[in-house]
């Protein structure tokens, strides 16, 4: 079981940019008054393996939590065509992930050194930004099965052809 904790403080381009003269329809302006973010991250994994019977088994689980978010707001003015960015801090919202992943190997055909493995993997997020000054709330889902089919040579080197298939489903709270 891991725990980390981490503290980003806003880079001097966020703070106060160096003006770009080659693009004037690219405007960036600075926010004095950001203030660091913060993340925790909580991760739990356990592996056991058997070479002799050609197993493994490995699950892993993390959570992510972002508090005080420096995010990106860029406002297009569909008018002058000029795209203003700046930096802000998200401090009513907080951002969170979630990984879940599982895999397994097993001895398939012994004579041959063949194996076999399958794994799981599930992925969740739900995050914050702005899109042309608006707060947006972005939330993915995604699962991840896959299949494997390995061996194993007498220098114990390994060749493997894996399949997998990813199911993901996005939204914004801005969608239009």
């Amino acid at each position: 079981f891991n725990v980390a904790k981490r503290t980003t403080l806003p880079s001097l381009t966020q703070i106060q940019p160096l003006k770009n003269n080659t693009n004037p329809l690219q405007l960036v302006i600075g926010n004095e008054t950001l203030k660091p973010s913060n993340s925790l991250n909580y991760s739990l994994n356990y592996t056991r393996s058997n070479p002799a019977k050609n197993s493994f088994f490995y699950i892993f689980s993390s959570m992510n939590q972002n508090f005080n978010s420096i995010q990106l707001n860029r406002i297009i003015d569909h008018e002058t065509g000029i795209t203003t960015t700046m930096y802000e801090n998200i401090s009513n919202k907080n951002g969170l992930s979630l990984n879940a992943s599982a895999m397994s190997d097993f001895q398939l055909i012994k004579k041959w050194n063949l194996f076999a493995g399958a794994g799981l993997n599930y992925n969740y997020q739900n995050n914050y930004n702005f899109i042309n000054g608006e707060l947006n709330n972005f939330q993915s889902n995604s699962v991840n099965p896959s299949f494997g089919l390995g061996t194993r040579n007498i220098k114990n080197l390994t060749s493997r052809a894996n399949f997998n298939i990813t199911f993901q489903n996005m939204k914004n709270s801005l969608q239009s």
